[in-house]
């Protein structure tokens, strides 16, 4: 493992970048995008696990946090859908300059996969994208991550009074973690539940446990003509979930999924 800080010197993101312990023929570049809030911190385990199962299979790997997030730079309030899809493209280019590739592949987690769906359909780099368990739903991401917060917080009007203060614009903290309303904007505008992926390459959409929106997700893969590809592999996925110190998921049936995917 090689950390290291890159991109802007004024804004400089924080990575990890894990070289191929085998040399193989058909070698590719793999980018991890993280979850944001309490899930990123939640999958840092599994992201670990997964890019070292990547890098033992015979392939360059980078893992990274996203500007304002884990040990990048920048305040957690200026996260934004449009500075995390640039810290993408930065982090691409990074990867491809390490590896010695002209393209790589996206492998994103949550909202990351989400990130990672609207990236690929900006750019020829992309070879192709592995959504794991994609915030499909911008809106129901948030009420997620709300009721989520008010099972820990005391008082019986504390999600009827964090639902006022995000209807009116006003910055919350939802376990531990900021929304603030630019990000709520940028959430509310996301809506991929009936879309058709529109990259270079092919999607590969895993999910944990099957949803009405990840049932609906499903026929529309049916319908891409081999464009995106759908499997369920029953893992743990309460990835907003806080409990005890330390109980960072590790779901090892969809992490070799991933690894299967792309090999």
């Amino acid at each position: 493992m090689l950390p290291m800080y890159f991109g802007q010197s004024e804004q400089p993101l924080f990575g990890i970048y894990h070289p191929p312990t085998r040399k193989l023929t058909n070698s590719s570049a793999l980018l991890l995008c993280p979850p944001v809030g309490v899930e990123g911190l939640r999958s840092h385990r599994a992201f670990r696990q997964l890019a070292t199962n990547l890098s033992k299979a015979g392939h360059h790997v980078l893992r990274f946090d996203y500007y304002g997030t884990g040990d990048s730079a920048g305040d957690t309030s200026a996260g934004s859908t449009k500075q995390w899809l640039a810290d993408i493209k930065t982090a691409v280019e990074e990867l491809k300059d390490n590896a010695n590739v002209s393209s790589v592949s996206l492998v994103g987690l949550r909202f990351g996969a989400t990130l990672a769906w609207q990236y690929a359909e900006q750019y020829d780099d992309i070879d192709e994208v592995v959504l794991w368990d994609p915030v499909l739903d911008g809106d129901a991401y948030v009420a997620e991550m709300l009721a989520a917060d008010a099972v820990y917080e005391p008082g019986k009007n504390h999600l009827a009074d964090m639902n006022r203060k995000v209807a009116n614009g006003e910055t919350v903290g939802i376990m531990g973690y900021e929304l603030t309303a630019e990000l709520r904007l940028d959430l509310s505008t996301i809506n991929l539940t009936d879309k058709l992926y529109g990259g270079k390459g092919k999607a590969f959409i895993l999910v944990s446990s099957m949803t009405d929106s990840y049932s609906n997700l499903e026929q529309v893969s049916k319908r891409s003509g081999g464009k995106m590809a759908f499997q369920h592999i029953e893992s743990p996925g309460n990835w907003c979930e806080i409990d005890a110190f330390g109980s960072l998921l590790l779901p090892q049936a969809i992490i070799q999924g991933i690894v299967a995917c792309v090999s």
